[in-house]
């Protein structure tokens, strides 16, 4: 994913999501990149879209914390939390 990304600019970090059991992509992920104008570019020029034959939509971000814990769930505090100035993360959903 960052070597699609980087054609709107400097990507800084890229996370997909992976199931903490089977350790299989959740098909989701969340890029952030360097600069806001980058990021915006990359949602208004990517909004749908296609990454290795999946349907990628673009969207920011919107959550700064994690959700709830779902009872009778494995706990994922071992999975790092996202936090800092996410205000030019955005995420692909497929």
């Amino acid at each position: 994913m960052k070597a699609f990304f980087e054609k709107f600019g400097e990507v800084e970090k890229v996370a997909i999501i992976r199931d903490p059991s089977t350790r299989a992509s959740r098909r989701f992920g969340f890029i952030t990149m360097a600069r806001i104008e980058d990021a915006v570019r990359a949602v208004t020029e990517m909004e749908v879209g296609q990454i290795d034959g999946f349907d990628v939509k673009c969207q920011r971000a919107k959550r700064k914390q994690a959700y709830e814990k779902t009872p009778g769930q494995c706990s994922y505090s071992h999975i790092p939390a996202f936090s800092g100035g996410n205000s030019h993360r955005f995420f692909p959903f497929v």
